[in-house]
């Protein structure tokens, strides 16, 4: 019926639509009614700055924008394309009616369904074209890591407007017969009331708002005088089953409704520390790797994870480090450009399909270790610097809250390393201490030659990612 009415307002075979709206069932399905039609979806990120959505949707050449509640209509008009709204007086007028379905369209593999653009906060947004047959392939590849294979009651607080946000929980959670809950304010009451009263088993997050979640467990332990109790837990913790880790966290466990067992991080990469303190507390982190041009690239299984890589390479992605030491992706998820942008497709690709991620990694033992994203690689005196390893090093330090370690120029060794710190709540640092901290594992080239202590958080991306 959806499709119907949207074919009624003029939506056809190879149309773009833009859909500008907070996770909703009916955000749900007005893609897949998109989809049945053989148009194609443009989704814009609510977080995104309001320039660069209208500079997105204006490249997308649009024949209509879906627009939830949220969105301000005299902005949204701004695109000059009609608007319906995201909801059932919209989308579905005519529900109560018993009408014959219409013919639609038959749509193939190989038909373009979907055009994500780049955050473009900081360069040129570059639209990102997948195919039916790359997303299904995607969300195939992950299930069959143990996630999509059975049922589960999930909190989806990824945006349905981000490959992570629809491969899972959306498409993996049909799979495999889940129920998926939606909120439209993702605030931590919001999120532990729900989560309590509709008993969660699984929620995907990216790890800023897991580090979030973190810090007000250990803020809660001070309160009550219990910081020494909560050390000896994790100190425990290590050595038990997951079974009677959640017994010792139960006070853990409560307050998201008793019954989460796994947490799915994606979007950016999950720090060692992290990881470590969530699976002490008994919870199973599956964390999977992959960039909006090849959504699925590696994964672990939900019973076996191992701290510090992002898993085995999917089923069918074939993965290789290129001799300057980039992540480089082949396989059938892999997009098939850029939108209107022949250079830049042109630049992504290697002659024989390669897809060149613009990520550091290592393959060992079968599993992939990245270090940092290729344009943040420092030079340093001839030696080359992954700030993730520095990174984790200082996130290593109990007082640290987030870092950051960007290059700094320097007229003659090249680049000199930086290192932006903000210390936990009520904690001090002293830039000299930090520094002998990171050089009693790193070698001397990696120790940051300047820190700089700041006290507000660090501006992050749509997705979580530090604004480097």
């Amino acid at each position: 019926r959806v499709a119907a009415r949207l074919r009624a307002a003029g939506v056809g075979p190879g149309d773009r639509v833009l859909t500008w709206s907070q996770n909703d069932p009916w955000l749900v399905t007005a893609y897949f009614a998109v989809w049945r039609l053989g148009a194609v979806i443009v989704p814009l990120d609510l977080r995104m700055q309001t320039d660069v959505a209208i500079r997105i949707g204006r490249r997308a050449r649009a024949s209509l924008l879906l627009a939830g509640p949220d969105v301000d209509r005299e902005v949204a008009a701004e695109l000059g394309v009609d608007i319906l709204g995201v909801d059932e007086s919209s989308l579905d007028p005519l529900a109560e009616r018993d009408g014959p379905i219409p013919d639609f369209p038959t749509v193939t593999p190989d038909d373009l369904a979907e055009v994500i653009f780049t955050s473009g906060t900081t360069s040129d947004p570059k639209g990102v074209m997948l195919t039916h047959g790359q997303i299904i392939h995607t969300a195939r590849a992950f299930g069959q890591t143990g996630m999509g294979k059975r049922p589960d009651r999930v909190l989806a607080a990824i945006p349905l407007s981000h490959m992570y946000g629809q491969t899972l929980p959306l498409l993996m959670g049909f799979m495999g017969g889940s129920m998926l809950v939606f909120l439209h304010a993702l605030s931590p009451k919001a999120m532990t009331a729900t989560m309590q009263r509709e008993r969660v088993t699984a929620i995907t997050l990216t790890p800023h708002p897991l580090a979030n979640l973190l810090r007000g467990f250990e803020t809660e332990a001070r309160r009550q005088g219990r910081e020494e109790t909560l050390a000896r837990g994790h100190a425990i913790a290590r050595w038990l089953p997951r079974p009677l880790r959640r017994i010792v966290f139960r006070s853990v466990h409560a307050p998201l409704g008793g019954a989460l067992e796994v947490i799915s991080i994606g979007g950016a990469l999950l720090p060692v520390t992290l990881q470590q303190a969530f699976e002490d507390f008994g919870f199973s982190i599956v964390q999977g790797y992959g960039t909006t041009e090849v959504a699925g690239v590696t994964g672990h299984k939900r019973t076996k994870q191992r701290a510090g890589t992002v898993g085995p390479p999917l089923a069918g992605i074939e993965v290789r480090i290129a001799d300057d030491g980039e992540l480089v992706a082949r396989g059938p998820n892999v997009m098939l450009g850029y939108w209107r942008n022949p250079d830049a497709t042109k630049e992504a690709f290697f002659d024989d399909g390669w897809l060149r991620t613009g990520d550091i990694g290592q393959i060992r033992d079968g599993l992939l270790f990245l270090s940092s994203r290729k344009r943040d690689m420092i030079i340093r005196g001839g030696e080359n610097i992954y700030p993730l390893e520095i990174e984790n090093r200082i996130d290593d330090h109990p007082d640290v809250e987030e870092v950051a370690v960007v290059g700094v120029d320097h007229r003659e060794l090249g680049q000199e390393v930086k290192a932006i710190v903000v210390p936990k709540p009520g904690k001090t640092l002293d830039p000299q201490a930090l520094n002998d901290f990171v050089a009693e594992k790193l070698a001397y080239y990696k120790v940051p030659t300047y820190i700089e202590i700041r006290e507000e958080s660090l501006p992050r991306n749509p997705t979580g990612k530090v604004l480097k």
